[in-house]
C-alpha cells in the first residue's frame, strides 16, 4: 500500500516537473513580453520641417531641437489676443534658462508676405527674442492641424519626441517654470555643458 502511494506521488511529481519545463517557461515569458509591448504607447514625434524664421533665416525643426535638452514650442497666430503677453512670459523664461539645456521656439501660423512684418513686430514688441518660425503647409498638414485654437504649447525633447500633452490657452510664469523643470528633469542626460542646471 505504501509502495503504491509512493509510486503515485513520484508520478505526480514527474508530471508537475514536465509542466514546468524551461520550454514552457520560455513560451510564457515570450507571451508576456509580447503583451507588454502591445500595451506600450508609441512616442509621438514632432517631425522635421524646413521653415523660414521671421528674421529671414532658413532652418529646420530638428536643427533647433538638437540645440537643447528641452524645447518649449509655442504655437501662436496674429489673431490671438492673449498670445503677446504669454510670448513675453516665455521670452523671460527663455532668458532665465539660457545655457541650462532649455530653449523656447515660436511657431507663427497664418503668416504670409502680407502680414509677415506685422508678425515680426508683434514678436519684437513682446521681447520674444527666441527663434520664431513661420508655419509651413507641410507643418500644418502633418502636425499643427491637430490644434485648432491658439495658443498651443508643446514640450519637445532633443530627439524630437513630444513630452506629455499639449497645453492650450495662456498660463502664467509660475506654471511655465514648473512645467519646464518637470519635463527637463525627465530628458536631461547632462551631455552638454550646464544641461542639468535647471532647478
Amino acid at each position: 500500500m505504501k509502495a503504491n502511494i509512493f509510486i503515485i506521488v513520484m508520478a505526480a511529481s514527474l508530471l508537475l516537473a514536465a509542466c514546468q519545463s524551461p520550454a514552457g517557461n520560455k513560451e510564457k515569458t515570450e507571451e508576456k513580453a509580447a503583451a507588454t509591448a502591445g500595451t506600450e504607447e508609441k512616442k509621438e514625434v514632432f517631425g522635421n520641417y524646413a521653415a523660414d524664421a521671421l528674421n529671414g533665416i532658413k532652418t529646420n525643426t530638428n536643427t533647433i531641437f538638437d540645440q537643447a535638452e528641452l524645447t518649449v514650442v509655442y504655437i501662436w497666430d496674429l489673431s490671438c489676443g492673449s498670445c503677446k503677453e504669454e510670448m513675453e512670459t516665455l521670452g523671460d523664461i527663455g532668458r532665465e534658462y539660457a545655457g541650462k539645456g532649455v530653449q523656447i521656439l515660436g511657431i507663427a501660423r497664418g503668416v504670409d508676405a502680407d502680414n509677415e512684418e506685422e508678425a515680426a513686430a508683434m514678436a519684437a514688441t513682446a521681447s520674444a527674442d527666441y527663434v520664431q518660425l513661420i508655419a509651413t503647409e507641410e507643418m500644418e498638414d502633418k502636425m499643427l492641424h491637430k490644434y485648432a485654437e491658439a495658443p498651443v504649447t508643446i514640450m519637445v525633447g532633443r530627439d524630437g519626441g513630444i513630452l506629455g500633452d499639449a497645453v492650450t490657452g495662456t498660463k502664467d510664469s509660475a506654471y511655465w517654470n514648473s512645467e519646464v523643470e518637470k519635463y527637463h528633469s525627465k530628458v536631461c542626460v547632462n551631455d552638454h555643458p550646464a544641461d542639468c542646471g535647471v532647478g
